[in-house]
C-alpha cells in the first residue's frame, strides 16, 4: 500500500511541478540586488524576479540565509531559502523549467526523521476536499487558506487547482496537534509545500497561517521534480473538489464571499453588511478622485465616479474575494477586497475601464494588476472619463470638473515625508503633490524634482516629499532627467 501512494504521490507532485513551470517567464535583463534590513539578506537575478512577480513577502516571506550553491542530479542548482519557501534556479533547466519552488512540507518532514505515509489516513469526510493520492482530505478554515492562496500563472480569476497545488501542494497528513517553536500546541495540516496552521488565538484572518518552514534543509535530490503533465490530468480526474460556490455566477472564485452592500462611499470604497457588521471595504487595485475626504476639496471626476458606483452597487448583492499579497486591511483598518457584482464582472476592473478610476498598485504587485493595467491603457487611448481632455486630462488628484479649471487652486494636503512646510497649493504639473514638492514614483522608486522631464506625467501612485533627502532616506533614488 505505501509504495503504491509514494508512486501516485510521486506522479501528482512531478505533475505539478511541470505546470508550475509554465507560470516562469524570463526576464532579458539580470534583476539587481536587493536587500531587506529586517534579515540582513539581500535577492538579485532570477529568484528576485520570481519573489517579486509571484507575492514577494505576503507569500514568500523574507529571505533568511544567502543564495547557495547545490549539485542536484550533476547540475549546479542556486537555492535561497525565505520564511516560508525555498525557491530554487536550475540554470541547466530549459525555460521555463529553470525556477522551481522546494517541497518543504515533506524535506522538514524528512529533516525531522518523520515518515509523512506513517500519519494516520483521514479518508473522505463530508463537505471536504479529499485527494486520493494520500487518501486524505482537506476541512473547514484550512481547506479555506488551500482554495485562496496559489501562484498565478494562467491569468485567469481566482486560483484553479494546478495554481493552488503549485504553492501548497498536496496534504501528506490530517488536521494533527503539533507543538510549534513558541512551545505551544496548534492543529496543523502538512502539505507537500508548507504547513498550515491553526492559530486561534489571532483575529480572523490571522488564525489561519503558513507555517514558517523555509529552513528545511536541501540536500541533493531534495528538489522540486519534472516529469509530464497527462499523469496530472490523470490524478485529478479522481479528485473531484467538493466545493460549494457562494455564487451561481461560473466566473465568480469560488473563495469569494457573499455579501450584501449597505452604502457607497465613494468610487473606491464602500460599506457592507458581513458577518451581521458594518465593515468597511477599500477597493484593491483602483483609486478614484477624491469626494469626501476633509483634508481635501471634491478632485475631478470625483463626483461622477461615486454616482457611477452608486448606480452599479448601491443595495446590491456583491461578492468580496480577498489577496493575500495586498494584506488584509490597510492603515484605517478597512477589509481590501475585489468586488464581484452578481452579473459575473469585476467592479475594480469596471471602474478602471469606463474611465471612473485610475489602476493603483500600493507596494506590491496584485493578482488582477496585469489586466487592470491593460483596462487602463484601452480607457487611456479612448480618451474615456477622467482620461478626456474636456475633464481631468488623466491628471490624477486636480480640482475641478474640466481640465480648465484644474490649476493653482488652494489646498492644504500632507505628503509622505512631509512635514507641512511648502506651498498650500496644488497645479496640473504637480498633481497630486503641492507645489514644489518632489515627486516619488512608488512603482520605480524613482523620485522626479519640479524640473524634471518627467514631472508632470508623474501623476499615479505617487509619494510626495519636501527635500531630496526625504525622498532618499525613504529609499527612492534621482531620475537621470
Amino acid at each position: 500500500m505505501k509504495s503504491q501512494i509514494s508512486r501516485m504521490v510521486w506522479w501528482w507532485c512531478v505533475g505539478i511541478s511541470m505546470l508550475f513551470g509554465l507560470l516562469h517567464t524570463p526576464a532579458t535583463i539580470q534583476a539587481a540586488p536587493r536587500c531587506f534590513a529586517e534579515t540582513g539578506q539581500c535577492i538579485d537575478g532570477q529568484i528576485r524576479t520570481f519573489w517579486e512577480g509571484q507575492g514577494g513577502i505576503a507569500v514568500f516571506g523574507f529571505p533568511i540565509a544567502a543564495a547557495t550553491t547545490t549539485n542536484v542530479d550533476g547540475h549546479t542548482v542556486v537555492a535561497q531559502r525565505f520564511e516560508r519557501q525555498r525557491i530554487e534556479y536550475h540554470a541547466n533547466n530549459p525555460v521555463p523549467y529553470d525556477i522551481l519552488l522546494g517541497r518543504v512540507g515533506a524535506d522538514t518532514l524528512a529533516a525531522q526523521g518523520r515518515d509523512w505515509q506513517a500519519f494516520p489516513q483521514s479518508g473522505v469526510i463530508a463537505n471536504c476536499r479529499y485527494f486520493a493520492a494520500t487518501n486524505q482530505s482537506v476541512c473547514g478554515a484550512i481547506l479555506q487558506r488551500w482554495l485562496t492562496t496559489g501562484i498565478e500563472f494562467d491569468g485567469k480569476p481566482g486560483y484553479s487547482d494546478a495554481e493552488r497545488l503549485a504553492l501548497n501542494g498536496i496534504p501528506l497528513s490530517g488536521l494533527i496537534n503539533e507543538t510549534l517553536d513558541d512551545g505551544r500546541q496548534y492543529q496543523v495540516q502538512w502539505f507537500e509545500r508548507t504547513r498550515i496552521e491553526l492559530h486561534p488565538e489571532n483575529r480572523s484572518p490571522y488564525n489561519v497561517l503558513n507555517g514558517l518552514l523555509g529552513s528545511a534543509s536541501i540536500a541533493p535530490n531534495q528538489s522540486a521534480s519534472l516529469i509530464n503533465t497527462p499523469s496530472l490530468a490523470i490524478a485529478t480526474a479522481t479528485v473531484p473538489p467538493v466545493v460549494v460556490s457562494n455564487s451561481t455566477n461560473p466566473t465568480i472564485p469560488v473563495s469569494a464571499i457573499k455579501v450584501k452592500v449597505l452604502r457607497v462611499v465613494d468610487g473606491d470604497t464602500i460599506h457592507v453588511l458581513l458577518n451581521n457588521k458594518d465593515v468597511t471595504i477599500r477597493m484593491i487595485g483602483i483609486d478614484t478622485p477624491e469626494t469626501v475626504d476633509p483634508r481635501k476639496p471634491v478632485q475631478c471626476f470625483g463626483k461622477e465616479a461615486s454616482s457611477h458606483a452608486r448606480q452599479l452597487l448601491d443595495g446590491t448583492t456583491v461578492y468580496l474575494e480577498q489577496d493575500t499579497s495586498q494584506g488584509d486591511y490597510d492603515k484605517y483598518n478597512r477589509l481590501l477586497s475585489y468586488i464581484w457584482m452578481s452579473d459575473g464582472r469585476l467592479f475594480n476592473q469596471v471602474m478602471i475601464a469606463e474611465g471612473y478610476a485610475f489602476e493603483y498598485t500600493y507596494n506590491l504587485p496584485y493578482n488582477y494588476q496585469t489586466q487592470f493595467k491593460s483596462a487602463q491603457r484601452n480607457a487611456q487611448n479612448q480618451q474615456i472619463g477622467l482620461w478626456s481632455s474636456t475633464t481631468c486630462n488623466g491628471v490624477h488628484g486636480v480640482v475641478g470638473t474640466t481640465a480648465a479649471t484644474a490649476t493653482a487652486v488652494p489646498v492644504i494636503i500632507g505628503g509622505g515625508g512631509s512635514g507641512g512646510g511648502g506651498s498650500s497649493t496644488i497645479d496640473a504639473a504637480s498633481a497630486p503633490c503641492l507645489v514644489g514638492q518632489i515627486k516619488g514614483n512608488r512603482r520605480s522608486m524613482i523620485y522626479h524634482v519640479p524640473d524634471g522631464a518627467f514631472y508632470a506625467k508623474t501623476h499615479v501612485t505617487v509619494e510626495c516629499f519636501d527635500s531630496e533627502s526625504a525622498a532618499i532616506a525613504a529609499g527612492y533614488r534621482r531620475s537621470k532627467r
